[in-house]
């Protein structure tokens, strides 16, 4: 799939077995920003931690200047 430059978007396993997503951006650079956001995990089937809504608006906030360098909004959860 594509999704135009700043779109909003997200993605959700529907399923109830694991996933994993393969994400590709162009231009490069991005990446960055995912790799400051996200957590190393030990190998590849390693289950993803899970965060409380307080976790996830603490870690969205500390990344606040890195978004906006890279022109990021990321927008509250659809409750």
């Amino acid at each position: 799939m594509n999704i135009p430059a700043r779109a909003p978007h997200h993605f959700t396993n529907q399923s109830t077995q694991d996933a994993r997503l393969l994400c590709m951006v162009s231009p490069p650079g991005l990446e960055q920003y995912f790799a400051a956001f996200g957590d190393p995990l030990p190998s590849r089937t390693t289950p993803a931690p899970t965060f409380t809504r307080e976790e996830v608006q603490r870690r969205v906030a500390e990344l606040a200047p890195a978004a906006r360098r890279h022109r990021i909004e990321n927008l509250p959860p659809e409750d």
